[in-house]
C-alpha cells in the first residue's frame, strides 16, 4: 500500500501480513513534509501559476519563483525553488520552443542587454 500524499512527494508504504490482517506493518516512512488528509494542501494551483509565468515571462527563474511563491505560500513552503528549477527550465524551453524565430531572436537579444 502506498500514502495517499504521493502526488506531493510522499513515498510511504505499508504492508497487511496474511497472518495477520488487522496489522499494518510500516515499510517505508512518510516524508516530514506529509500531511494528514484533512490538511493536505493541493499543489496544482502553484504549479499551473509557475508553469503560466515561466511561458509568458523571459526573467530569472528564481524571481518568478519568489512572485508565485508570495501568492502560495503553504505550497511554496512544501516545495521549494530547487525542487522545481528543473521544470521550470523545461517549461520555458517548451515555451521559446514555440515561439515565432523572429520573437525569439527579439527575446533573446533583450535579455541580452538588460
Amino acid at each position: 500500500m502506498r500514502c495517499q500524499n504521493v502526488r506531493i512527494g510522499c513515498a510511504a508504504t505499508a504492508v497487511v501480513r496474511r497472518n495477520n490482517p488487522n496489522e499494518l506493518v510500516e515499510v517505508k516512512p512518510h516524508s516530514p513534509t506529509c500531511l494528514p488528509a484533512d490538511n493536505m494542501v493541493d499543489l496544482q494551483p502553484f504549479r499551473a501559476a509557475l508553469r503560466n509565468a515561466v511561458a509568458t515571462n523571459m526573467r530569472p527563474l528564481r524571481d518568478l519563483y519568489d512572485e508565485v511563491a508570495v501568492l502560495f505560500p503553504q505550497q511554496a513552503l512544501m516545495m521549494p525553488f530547487p525542487s522545481f528549477r528543473s521544470y521550470m527550465r523545461q517549461w520555458q524551453r517548451d515555451s521559446m520552443n514555440a515561439l515565432d524565430p523572429d520573437d525569439y531572436l527579439r527575446i533573446f537579444q533583450h535579455r541580452n542587454t538588460c
